[in-house]
């Protein structure tokens, strides 16, 4: 069987990082387009793997000259730390003129297959039903979030992609929604709450909640689960799909607080949990029947990945 030919961007961040190596493994032909080559995963730079090409260069100008070829672009990249997202027009020039700009290639390419990595955020922060927001739901995005120009570009890139596989002939999408992720690769520069809980457990702090964490729900899917099911959609030729990527497993923030504030690890001591009383509604979480009828399944335990993750993190500093 032919080894697929994939274009991949977004290599150097968190979930991407996890996706190429995966790709590497299964001996994917991969080029990544990459800003700073030093930057990749030192597994995958110490590899030197013979199946992997790196392009130097960045998605809202990158011109990819000669005969190469692709089957497959998977898209991802997106600015994602708090403080490079304080220009909101820059934020929206990244990922929507990145996308056209990956769009026009995989036209350019002739590529058959263009896998959009979205976001839950799309939806909004707060889903008014239990079960979360479905794959047919609009953007419930008030214009003053936070998150606005985040949301409405990653929509808009949505419809692009949709418009470019439409427009063509024998052209095909998958339009993916990943919300609450979690791994060993988080940095504090990309503002979850996960990690920072992490640090206080680990610097022996207690965990001040800035709202009522009782009323704040997440749904944290491990990355070796998101990476294994973005295989699974590119071997098994899943097309024309628009999907949310999340756990079925839904914590509250003072539940996730305290999970990691009161893990057993021997020599780290417990720390306390602060909770305030103001009232923040956010029930951040996908409604997975789409994804469920269609076989993918967790193999991570979320529990036992915490304590993996901060047992790990407290050996390496001591």
């Amino acid at each position: 069987m032919n080894k697929k030919k994939v274009l991949i961007t977004g290599a150097t961040g968190f979930l991407g990082s996890v996706v190429l190596k995966k790709m590497l493994e299964k001996n994917f032909k991969v080029t990544a387009i990459v800003r700073d080559e030093r930057k990749l995963s030192d597994q995958i730079i110490k590899k030197n793997p013979t199946n992997l090409i790196v392009k130097k260069g960045d998605i809202t100008n990158v011109n990819l000259k000669g005969k190469s070829d692709f089957d497959i672009i998977l898209h991802s990249a997106a600015e994602t730390s708090k403080k490079k997202n304080t220009l909101k027009t820059d934020v929206a020039s990244n990922i929507i003129q990145g996308t056209v700009n990956m769009l026009r290639l995989a036209s350019e390419k002739n590529v058959k297959k263009f896998i959009y990595i979205s976001s839950g955020a799309v939806y909004g922060m707060h889903s008014p039903l239990k079960k979360g927001w479905k794959e047919s739901h609009g953007i419930s995005t008030s214009n003053f979030e936070e998150k606005a120009a985040y949301a409405f570009s990653k929509k808009l890139s949505e419809i692009l992609v949709f418009n470019w596989a439409s427009k063509h002939k024998n052209r095909s999408y998958l339009i993916l929604r990943p919300f609450s992720l979690y791994g060993e690769g988080l940095k504090s520069e990309y503002g979850f709450a996960i990690k920072d809980f992490i640090d206080c457990r680990l610097n022996n702090k207690n965990i001040f909640l800035q709202s009522n964490g009782k009323l704040i729900k997440r749904s944290y899917l491990h990355v070796e689960d998101y990476s294994s099911w973005i295989l699974k959609l590119i071997q098994e030729d899943y097309e024309n799909i628009t999907l949310n990527i999340g756990s079925k497993n839904i914590y509250s923030l003072y539940e996730l607080a305290n999970i990691i504030a009161n893990i057993e690890i021997k020599g780290l001591s417990k720390v306390q949990v602060v909770n305030p009383e103001n009232k923040i509604l956010s029930n951040y979480i996908p409604n997975l029947n789409k994804l469920t009828k269609l076989g993918f399944k967790e193999k991570q335990s979320f529990e036992h990945r915490l304590k993996e993750i901060i047992l790990n993190k407290y050996e390496n500093t001591n």
